[in-house]
């Protein structure tokens, strides 16, 4: 009896480069340690995947703040995209660090699209908008038109583009009501409010969820285990 054996080599670059970019922005050798210490808690591998985070894409965050979220992007979008971070702390990008991220002005967000503009990024020209435990932030302060906010970032948007919340999680129907005390939101009030903008549900990630949160303390206070919710909208 005649056994053939076929033997069918892959070349392992083309199976793991999807997957390996994202792992590659975590461990990169330039990453500070800091950072690396909240990774167990944050998830990033799963978020940035989520996030529809891709090289060569143009980028908004809004509330950059430190940056944890920034650098990981800018490793992964590479030198053909390009991060335009919201708020973001000066000390992240010295010393000519992450050339792809552009630092924004301080502005009011009612100002938002004209500071783009100064970048030359206009309507229809961003692919992704991340706004990573801030939205909270944004939608508890009166003096900010909230509508007028997410109708902005639609319109910056192309068509097929994403917004990505992420935000603590607090009692599913409470709204704004915890907003300051806890800084929590309620879910289905961000969902109202994203889809009042025009934006349609696109998907949900339950990676950062945690049911056996009782809601009722300040995140702070639980130390990256509170529940958060993860949403993914996109422009029709």
């Amino acid at each position: 009896m005649l056994i053939i054996v076929s033997l069918f080599i892959f070349p392992v670059k083309a199976l793991t480069a999807d997957a390996s970019i994202y792992q590659q922005a975590i461990d990169h050798p330039d990453r500070p340690k800091l950072d690396m210490t909240k990774d167990a808690a944050r998830k990033p591998l799963e978020i940035l995947k989520f996030s529809k985070i891709e090289p060569g894409i143009k980028l908004l965050e809004i509330g950059a703040g430190g940056g944890y979220t920034t650098e990981l992007v800018s490793r992964i979008i590479g030198p053909n995209g390009k991060v335009y971070a919201e708020t973001l702390s000066p000390r992240r990008i010295s010393g000519n660090r992450l050339e792809n991220v552009v630092a924004l002005k301080r502005h009011k967000l009612f100002q938002l699209p004209d500071v783009l503009s100064e970048h030359q990024v206009k309507s229809n020209e961003l692919d992704v908008v991340i706004i990573f435990f801030a939205l909270h932030d944004v939608l508890m302060n009166s003096r900010i038109d909230h509508d007028e906010f997410l109708s902005n970032l639609y319109k910056l948007l192309k068509p097929g583009g994403h917004l990505v919340v992420l935000d603590n999680a607090a009692e599913p129907d409470s709204g704004l009501q915890y907003t300051r005390t806890l800084h929590r939101i309620g879910e289905n009030f961000v969902k109202e409010k994203v889809l009042a903008a025009g934006f349609k549900w696109d998907a949900e990630s339950k990676v950062l969820r945690n049911y056996n949160d009782d809601l009722k303390k300040a995140w702070s206070r639980l130390k990256g285990t509170q529940d958060r919710f993860s949403f993914r909208f996109v422009k029709p």
